[in-house]
């Protein structure tokens, strides 16, 4: 059974996709979310023109690739096809987001003048907390992204290893 081989053009691209992934994880903003979606899609897409116009074990690579990747997506991102089990695949990114971006330290605001100063509780929605709540949303977006990519590669990886099963049985 031969291994898929990566050639250095290959291995450039992926340390490319890396990069860009761990950057948006990093600074979770609009802009980076949909760079990795992009990124993302195209890489999906990728696997389904792989799936048509390959042959043999690369055809497989390709069909498991772009199966796994695809499916993940669907369960995790929409709601009338995953329902609760997709999220649950995904749930405890949110605790890792909390833990990425703290939350900011509350404020008291004083209104009025002298000792008898009204006082904003905390939790009081503010531009920080809207900030940081857009920052969370677009860090579980691009893990949960990066991880349909993750899967759509082991099951690259698992159904290669089937054809290649496959092709040995037959040959002996």
């Amino acid at each position: 059974m031969n291994p898929p081989r990566l050639s250095m053009s290959g291995l450039l691209g992926v340390v490319a996709v890396l990069a860009c992934w761990f950057a948006a994880r990093r600074h979770a903003s609009p802009l980076w979310t949909s760079i990795v979606a992009t990124v993302t899609l195209l890489l999906l897409l990728t696997g389904v023109a792989g799936a048509f116009f390959t042959t043999g074990t690369e055809r497989a690579f390709w069909v498991g690739f772009a199966l796994f990747g695809i499916s993940y997506l669907v369960l995790v991102n929409w709601d009338w096809v995953g329902g609760q089990f997709g999220h649950d695949l995904s749930a405890n990114l949110s605790d890792l987001a909390e833990f990425a971006f703290p939350a900011p330290a509350p404020a008291k605001i004083a209104q009025g003048v002298g000792s008898n100063a009204v006082t904003r509780p905390y939790g009081v929605p503010g531009e920080a907390s809207r900030v940081r709540m857009v920052r969370v949303g677009n860090f579980v977006q691009v893990c949960r992204l990066t991880l349909s990519v993750m899967f759509a590669l082991l099951g690259g990886f698992v159904a290669h290893g089937f054809a290649a099963r496959s092709a040995a049985r037959s040959d002996s």
